[in-house]
């Protein structure tokens, strides 16, 4: 079934793009035009806990909340706590400290520029910030958007580099056994632990759909199967790539932007241009940011 989140009325969701829960099942939301971080609690309570809701590029050392963010693409929350950020239009990632509330800087210097490989990746430019996803024992921070090369980031030791011979694209995810999924125009591909890289649909192997995939899909997640789950804006559709059969089948969505459906099967709901998916292990439930509807919808299992 389909449902809007409890949220109250007290609160609006404006243009919800990334979206993610930590380990207590708390919801995060990212605005993309609402400059904001929000949390939604399991009591069905909405809060901000970063941004003041004014679009512009500061905070850094300070409570996260007088903080400042440009169209935020996509947020993951660590398994600490921590709230990671691509703040897009400030060619920067970012990092809510779950414990202090303080805002920090991990990747970027607010321009758009590619440089810094070897280096601190605070110190290096980033020419593209739309998607960040998280290797499976959070030693390594991917990436992507915007760009023709995804970056990698050593969690260690700060230092950034270019993931050597994978074209780049608007989204990507890191499933449990460590493979690196990129979606850029029509073209989904995985670049697996060893270092190869394989075609997995593009615009004339459509996964026997009678659709390919859409232009730049939004964002990608991962199911328990390790399936990647497809957030098409242009269709208004979730689909599901079935990776060991390289098959493209329908998540949610009619393909007719609209708002109706909610309560029935997901195949009837309409949705408006959603840029955000996550799958939460622990219940099996998909969560949609379903961005022009102003609005989080889920998918129960």
């Amino acid at each position: 079934m389909l449902f809007r989140s409890g949220v109250p009325n007290t609160r609006k969701i404006e243009s919800p793009f990334g979206i993610a829960c930590d380990a207590a099942g708390n919801l995060y939301i990212a605005e993309a035009f609402g400059h904001r971080v929000l949390k939604l609690d399991a009591k069905g309570s909405l809060t901000a806990i970063a941004g003041n809701g004014k679009k512009g590029d500061g905070g850094d050392g300070g409570p996260a909340l007088e903080g400042q963010f440009n169209f935020m693409h996509d947020l993951i929350v660590a398994k600490n706590g921590d709230v990671y950020v691509a703040d897009s239009d400030n060619y920067r990632v970012r990092k809510i400290d779950a414990k202090t509330g303080i805002l920090s800087t991990v990747a970027g210097v607010g321009k758009k520029d590619l440089s810094g490989d070897g280096g601190l990746a605070n110190k290096a430019g980033l020419d593209g910030v739309a998607s960040i996803f998280f290797d499976p024992g959070e030693k390594k921070l991917y990436v992507g958007g915007f760009t023709k090369i995804v970056r990698v980031i050593d969690m260690e030791t700060g230092i950034i580099d270019t993931v050597k011979g994978l074209a780049g694209g608007r989204s990507l995810a890191v499933d449990s056994k460590g493979n690196l999924y990129v979606a850029g125009g029509q073209t989904l591909r995985v670049r697996r632990p060893d270092g190869a890289i394989e075609t997995l649909l593009d615009a004339k192997n459509t996964g026997g759909a009678t659709h390919p995939l859409s232009s730049n899909p939004k964002h990608l997640a991962i199911d328990a199967q390790d399936n990647v789950l497809i957030a098409e804006d242009i269709t208004h559709r979730i689909r599901k790539c079935v990776v060991a059969e390289k098959k493209l089948v329908e998540v949610a969505g009619t393909g007719k932007k609209g708002v109706g459906g909610l309560g029935g099967p997901p195949a009837v709901a309409e949705l408006a241009a959603p840029h955000g998916v996550f799958f939460h292990r622990p219940t099996g439930v998909i969560y949609i940011g379903d961005t022009l509807n102003h609005r989080v919808v889920k998918i129960e299992p």
